[in-house]
């Protein structure tokens, strides 16, 4: 295999270690802490506001018809009728097992 001699090796590396060290970006030293306050002060209500609005004329409407929506879209997924075709095909099977009188049909009792 193929190798790079020793101080090869750290000449092609040290630009990508120089690089990836951080750097001041500045030469003025950082200053912390001091100035005005950087946030409100907690009120205790959600987003500053003292009270929920009053609900307005469309709301009460859109709510009832959104529920009624809900439970048509539930109602009719659950009395859908069953389509798959592993159902049909269940039924096919046991009408020629009936038939072929394999077996008897315990449905006429």
């Amino acid at each position: 295999p193929f190798q790079l001699p020793a101080n090869r090796l750290v000449r092609s590396t040290a630009p990508l270690i120089r690089r990836s060290t951080p750097r001041k970006l500045s030469s003025t030293p950082t200053r912390l802490g001091g100035g005005e306050q950087q946030w409100d002060e907690p009120t205790g209500y959600l987003f500053g506001r003292p009270e929920p609005s009053p609900p307005q004329w469309w709301e009460r409407k859109y709510w009832i018809a959104m529920g009624i929506g809900v439970v048509m879209v539930i109602a009719k997924v659950h009395y859908a009728p069953d389509t798959k075709v592993t159902t049909w095909a269940r039924k096919q099977a046991y009408q020629n097992l009936i038939d072929q009188g394999i077996i008897e049909d315990d449905r006429k009792h």
